[in-house]
Order: C-alpha cells, then sequence, then structure tokens
C-alpha cells in the first residue's frame, strides 16, 4: 500500500510540476517584445494563471499601442505650429527676442524629433539647430 501511494504521489507531483516548469519558462519570456503564449496546461489553477497571463499581456500590448499611437500623432500635429511660428520670427525686430524664440523652436522640434525617433518614425529633419536659428 505504501508503494502505491508513493508512485501515485510522484506521478501526481510531475503532473503538477511539468506546467509549473512550462509557465516558468513562458512568463521568462514575457516582456520581451511580441506577447508571448503561455500555455493554458496542468490542473485548473495553472490553466488559470495561463489565462489571466495571456489576458493581461493583450491587454497590456493593445494600450502601449494605443499610447504610443496617439504619442507619434501628437508629435507629428506640433510640427505645423513650430513651423508656423518659426515664420512669424522674421516679423520679430529685436534681434535677442528673435535668438531666443529661435533657440526654443528649436528645443521644441528636438523634442519632438527624438519622440518620433524613440517612437520608430523618421523625423523630417536631423536634429539640433535649424537653418532659422542660425541665420540670427
Amino acid at each position: 500500500m505504501a508503494i502505491l501511494v508513493g508512485v501515485a504521489a510522484v506521478v501526481l507531483m510531475h503532473r503538477i510540476a511539468g506546467p509549473l516548469r512550462e509557465l516558468t519558462r513562458a512568463t521568462g519570456r514575457i516582456g520581451h517584445g511580441a506577447p508571448v503564449r503561455v500555455p493554458e496546461i496542468g490542473p485548473d489553477e495553472t490553466r488559470g494563471i495561463g489565462r489571466a497571463l495571456n489576458a493581461m499581456q493583450e491587454r497590456i500590448h493593445r494600450l502601449v499601442g494605443e499610447r504610443t499611437q496617439a504619442l507619434a500623432a501628437v508629435s507629428h500635429d506640433l510640427r505645423t505650429p513650430i513651423t508656423r511660428l518659426r515664420l512669424r520670427l522674421d516679423h520679430v525686430e529685436d534681434p535677442a527676442g528673435r535668438r531666443a524664440m529661435a533657440s526654443d523652436l528649436d528645443d521644441m522640434q528636438a523634442m519632438v524629433d527624438a519622440t518620433l525617433a524613440y517612437l520608430g518614425a523618421t523625423p523630417t529633419r536631423s536634429r539640433g539647430r535649424s537653418p532659422t536659428s542660425r541665420a540670427f
């Protein structure tokens, strides 16, 4: 009888430990790019953990995608007012004020370009000072 209980215990441990090992391996791959499908195998508890992790990854991936898209849209939208302000610099009488405003616009443009570069979009002009600011 003791041998039967021992064999049953070993089989039960393997049945629980196998899915837990796979769950551990899968969770180690989470967060390094695209969502990783966590296997929903084993006892009810480990299947539930797998389902919860898969749902959580989908929510996070969707949220990050939406935020990235919104940030890219805002960054692109800021380019038009920055360009308009650069054109209005010609009407500023004070050379020191014009240089200061051009410098501020350069900083704003650099922030927009850095954001777009971080998001994987290529800015249309290089970072740094603009031709407008060098003229003053």
